[in-house]
């Protein structure tokens, strides 16, 4: 084998693997799986390949045997014999149009796929991004004067968040009792994003002794944060100074889903 092919294969297997990681991401919270087999990937619900994606040098193509999808979607997709194909440039078209597939499939034979949605719904109605970064704003800013005070201070539940219960179970903040945290957070049911004030880190997780089901989420990592002193499941990490409000609430929304399709108790 010359050089050039040895080239092309690296070049195939870097593409095969980020598109591999996106897709993971973008699916995350919902029960379906990614499979690889060297430059194709294939989107399950449990033994069903709802789609297959080849990967090539200079574009994808998703194929699927959901005929009715061609009329559901808004881009251009070709029929072949009992498959419609779809050839995309970009990865980000590519995700884009898998996952809106992956659902709308999901959703019509899926009963478990209707509940997580439905509970996120649930979610966001109570909880606006606007709410959402209003909220968390007003706790970081809490949260940096009581670890400069060393005083416990803040209200119980989030600024600018309406009285709701999903699931009877509130928003909630904590700061410490009497004495400031290292790790204060904002939670609902067992997900809390976790603020450090001394490194400046934000992260949403779940503590592992406090959830049985932590280990059947998938891309699971744990640590010791703070002053905390259990292992905590981290699911997203950013900083204060890269916060991004939009993609820390849409992680948290996406981490609370999961945790509803596999039970909070």
């Amino acid at each position: 084998m010359d050089n050039n092919v040895d080239t092309k294969l690296e070049a195939d297997s870097i593409r095969v693997k980020i598109l591999y990681e996106s897709l993971v991401d973008a699916l995350a919270g919902l029960p379906f799986d990614v499979v690889v087999d060297k430059r194709y990937l294939f989107i399950r619900f449990d033994t069903l390949n709802l789609c297959e994606i080849e990967v090539y040098d200079e574009y994808y193509k998703v194929q699927s045997s959901y005929m009715d999808w061609k009329e559901q979607s808004k881009l251009s997709w070709e029929e072949d014999e009992n498959l419609i194909v779809f050839y995309a440039d970009m990865p980000d078209e590519c995700i884009g149009e898998c996952k809106r597939l992956v659902l709308y499939e999901a959703k019509k034979g899926s009963k478990q796929v209707q509940s997580i949605n439905i509970h996120n719904s649930e979610l966001m109605e109570l909880v606006s991004l606007e709410k959402f970064q209003v909220a968390y704003n007003k706790f970081l800013e809490q949260a940096d004067e009581n670890a400069v005070s060393g005083k416990s201070k803040g209200k119980k539940l989030p600024y600018g968040l309406e009285y709701g219960k999903i699931d009877k179970k509130n928003f909630t903040q904590h700061f410490g009792q009497g004495a400031a945290t290292k790790t204060p957070y904002m939670n609902w049911h067992v997900v809390s994003i976790y603020y450090i004030p001394d490194e400046g880190r934000i992260l949403i997780g779940i503590e592992k002794d406090r959830y049985q089901h932590v280990n059947k989420m998938s891309r699971i990592r744990a640590e010791q944060i703070g002053n905390k002193k259990t292992d905590v499941a981290i699911f997203y990490e950013t900083t204060k100074s890269k916060l991004d409000y939009k993609e820390l609430y849409d992680e948290f929304i996406k981490v609370c889903g999961k945790v509803m399709e596999l039970g909070v108790d």
